[in-house]
């Protein structure tokens, strides 16, 4: 079946020249209801419910020839110029302004959708046989702007991104028939772009006195078993999001487990049936693998004003589709409550046989079935984070059976466990040699680096800021990074790395989870705590919620100046170290510690802190709550106990003066009586 592409302006001037050919072509008429656009960028955001475009297509006989009926959602992901390289994010609904066009013919036909002053663009291809119909391809357009695209490393740069996923197979349905489907449907047409369809019916051939033909239903809206109802006990205050419209939501047609949040232990391994197995082809060959058992925590706002939280397993059946390439690879894995995205990709520089994770992409709406009596049926939560969870070699697979807790935001959290993982030279379809996550492996005495590095850089003062300019997280302290390497000769020796008090600090401020980014030495060097969050002890209901530092991760570059003689120079090392639970406090407190702090994260690296001062939550101004004083720092005495040394040698003067006085006296008194002796003996 072939496709027919054809610029909107061109059709504009060869309208009148090709009336007659048998694929008329045409331009949006009075009875399609976007009309030309003027607005100005930006977009609607992520969270804003795309527009239901609906009109008709005519020939040049002024005969209805195609009948649409939908809302787009465009999803894209960019490359950045913030250092170190990071992936951007945007999100954006059609608005109500677009500008339709396209033509009708007797067997491929093209819808497109232009918006944002025509430097955006959506075009669906259909095609038809003897079957039926449906869209074959799609490319979208877009400019990098400023405003939607920040910090794009492409800024000012007109994309124009084609399927590369092949025959795309969307809204099918028999020839004179139309397509309908009021679920949420989406598509991805390239690594970076994802289309979502809402409310979608649409004939491109057959239309027979402009009404719609017979629908054919999609699966989704099909009803289908009912999901789980179980009672979602109230715990901590829910992340405050944006509510969507309520929509009409459709069944769900997978039945996933929800279960009490109190009973899961941070570090429990989740049972056999939640693991899933997923794959990745190119080329009919399997080129990435992933065994996992995935949930997700959320918390979301009842009708009653309430607060829950949803713990939901991701299902086992859940489709995997994805891309392979020599330095990236890709996993998307979507089900009908929620989508994930992971990539992969290889180090920079000599390293580049070692991979990691570079960034996860998720997304969920707040199903009845699963947020029981949620405020906001059908909202939509999306969230990203540039994430290393770990680093292997190529041709090695990464396994780890203990769970891996990774905050996001707004109080949503995604757990990981029984993971082996392989993105890169997959062979003969299995796993290669695996590497041991160090939660696995039994603990290892870890030599002290304390001598090497005797000296501490000054303190610095760090402050993140939330969306309005208030203080959200303060953070004061002397901040060493060491590492142990080996040198040309064969010796081992430690780098140590202080980080300087204008360090850039950026991070981000949540309801339950807080992040501090410290980045320096050209950006080089960057060190991120990520601060947690945790609720009072069911067994000790007065303990109150508490805080701490739950995970901490670390990248840098091995070069001369702080590495000298180093075996390995220019190679990056990036190290994630998960649950931890360190620098704990009250939540209302700030934590201080002045004493030296040794945080080892692996054998070979350690940060140091000295005169450390954190507050990651409840911050008010830029001054710290009352102190939580570490143990390790030694406890003031009371000011009696102070003062029990002047008091005694005060105490003991007076004594003195007192007992020295008195003898005087006595001494002065016997004289006295002595010399009125004598004085009587004289006058006799």
């Amino acid at each position: 079946m072939g496709n027919l592409r054809i610029c909107p302006v061109l059709l504009l001037c060869l309208a009148g020249a090709i009336a007659q050919v048998e694929i008329p072509t045409f331009l949006p008429t009075s009875d399609t209801t976007a009309q030309p656009t003027t607005r100005e960028s930006p977009l609607l955001s992520a969270i804003d419910y795309p527009t239901v475009l609906q009109g008709s297509l005519k020939d040049p006989n002024g005969t209805a020839c195609l009948l649409y009926k939908m809302g787009i959602t465009v999803q894209i992901m960019y490359e950045t110029t913030t250092v170190p390289t990071k992936i951007g994010f945007t999100r954006f609904a059609l608005p109500s302004d677009t500008t339709v066009g396209g033509n009708c013919g007797t067997t491929s036909a093209t819808l497109q959708f232009s918006f944002n002053n025509g430097t955006y663009n959506v075009s669906l291809d259909f095609t038809s046989n003897d079957e039926g119909f449906e869209v074959s391809d799609a490319s979208v357009g877009w400019v990098f702007d400023s405003t939607n695209f920040p910090s794009a490393a492409l800024e000012g740069k007109s994309i124009v991104r084609n399927n590369e996923r092949g025959d795309l197979g969307l809204f099918r349905a028999p020839l004179g028939q139309s397509y309908l489907c009021r679920s949420e449907d989406s598509k991805e047409t390239s690594v970076d772009v994802r289309l979502f369809f809402t409310d979608v019916q649409v004939q491109p051939f057959g239309v027979t006195a402009g009404t719609f033909g017979k629908p054919l239903e999609c699966k989704k809206d099909m009803a289908t078993t009912a999901a789980p109802t179980t009672k979602i006990p109230t715990t901590t205050a829910a992340a405050n999001t944006t509510t969507a419209p309520n929509t009409t939501l459709a069944p769900t047609t997978t039945a996933f487990p929800i279960i009490n949040t109190t009973t899961v232990p941070a570090t429990t391994v989740s049972p056999p049936n939640h693991r899933g197995k997923w794959q990745v082809r190119s080329d009919n060959n399997t080129c990435l693998l992933a065994y996992m058992a995935l949930r997700f925590e959320a918390q979301y706002q009842t009708k009653e004003g309430s607060n829950g939280t949803a713990i939901v397993w991701f299902p086992t059946d859940a489709t995997a589709v994805g891309s392979c390439s020599e330095q990236k690879s890709v996993i998307e894995l979507r089900s009908d409550l929620s989508n994930l995205t992971i990539n992969f990709q290889k180090a920079p520089g000599r390293n580049k046989k070692d991979w990691s994770t570079s960034s996860i992409f998720f997304s969920y709406r707040e199903l009845p079935g699963f947020f029981i009596d949620t405020a906001n049926p059908g909202q939509l939560h999306v969230m990203g984070v540039d994430v290393n969870l770990f680093m292997t070699e190529t041709g090695q697979s990464y396994k780890c059976d203990t769970e891996i807790a990774l905050p996001l935001k707004d109080g949503v959290t995604l757990k990981v466990s029984q993971l082996q993982v392989q993105a890169f030279d997959v062979q003969g379809g299995g796993f290669g040699t695996p590497k041991r996550c160090p939660a696995d492996l039994p603990p290892t005495p870890v030599p002290t680096m304390t001598p090497v590095c005797p000296h501490l850089p000054p303190p610095g003062k760090w402050v993140v800021k939330d969306a309005k300019g208030n203080p959200c997280l303060l953070a004061d302290m002397a901040l060493q990074l060491r590492s142990r390497y080996t040198t040309v000769d064969n010796t081992t020796t430690v780098g140590c790395i202080g980080v300087p008090t204008n360090a850039d600090a950026t991070g981000i401020c949540g309801q339950n989870t807080s992040q501090l980014s410290l980045s320096f030495h050209a950006g080089q060097f960057n060190i991120t705590f990520t601060f947690s969050e945790s609720p009072q002890n069911s067994s000790n209901p007065g303990s109150g919620d508490k805080f701490g530092v739950s995970q901490v991760s670390v990248e840098y570059f091995v070069n001369e100046i702080w590495f000298p003689s180093a075996q390995q120079l220019g190679r990056r090392v990036e190290v994630t170290t998960p649950n931890m639970e360190v620098f704990e406090a009250h939540v209302g407190q700030s934590y201080q510690c002045m004493g030296q702090t040794n945080v080892t994260l692996n054998k070979d690296v350690s940060l140091f802190t000295q005169g450390l001062h954190i507050q990651p939550f409840s911050v008010s101004g830029y001054g710290f709550a009352k102190s939580y004083i570490c143990p390790e720092d030694p406890t003031p005495e009371p000011s009696w106990k102070a003062n029990i040394v002047p008091m005694a040698v005060g105490c003991a003067l007076g004594a003195f003066v007192i007992i020295v006085t008195l003898g005087t006296y006595i001494v002065y008194r016997r004289r006295q009586k002595r010399m009125a002796g004598y004085s009587l003996l004289s006058t006799t």
